[in-house]
């Protein structure tokens, strides 16, 4: 072999190598590692981080799917312990380009229940970030942990689940059961001290 083959076959296997490794990261990437404060939600003490974050391949898609694995989801990565049928209460897709933004449930203010999760959905990933308070239904959103790759991507939509409502006696209804109870006890108390 001679010496100008050597070069041309060192050269073309060093360009093939290049060419392979520029498209293989060229591929789709994966989820990444998301962080608390990319997402935030006011509250009444004002914009808070959530608590926690999931990173997931794929789509939360209609909501149906992902809603019944967010309990084992959040319990089985960060030892919470999530419980109750959550249901996805809306979705909004994405005006224009955005990776950094606000999001906007302020419609759906009175039946966001506590706990709630923001889903942040971009290129083939998504991220779920739970929280444990009341909000306004407006917050902030950032895609850099959506994705493995360290940039940010346009979002493609924006969900929000909550769980299922938890009906409560309402206090006057209790007032009106506990009131005879304590009548008859008031005169039982005064038949025995008589």
């Amino acid at each position: 072999m001679t010496t100008t083959t050597k070069i041309t076959t060192t050269l073309l296997f060093a360009v093939m190598t290049l060419l392979s490794m520029s498209i293989a990261t060229a591929g789709p990437v994966g989820p990444g590692t998301c962080s608390n404060s990319d997402v935030t939600a006011n509250g009444v003490g004002g914009p808070a981080s959530a608590i926690y974050c999931i990173n997931q391949s794929g789509n939360d898609g209609n909501g149906i799917a992902f809603s019944a694995n967010i309990n084992s989801l959040f319990n089985t990565e960060h030892s919470t312990t999530l419980s109750g049928n959550w249901s996805q209460r809306a979705k909004k897709e994405a005006i224009g380009s955005q990776s950094i933004g606000t999001w906007d449930f302020a419609s759906l203010a009175a039946s966001i229940s506590n706990p709630f999760i923001i889903v942040l959905k971009a290129t083939n990933n998504f991220a779920a970030y739970l929280f444990d308070f009341t909000t306004s239904g407006i917050g902030s959103f950032d895609t850099i942990g959506v994705t493995d790759d360290g940039k940010r991507h346009d979002i493609s939509h924006i969900s929000i689940y909550t769980t299922d409502s938890i009906s409560h006696v309402p206090l006057p209804a209790a007032i009106w059961l506990f009131g005879p109870v304590l009548m008859g006890l008031i005169g039982i108390r005064k038949r025995y001290t008589a």
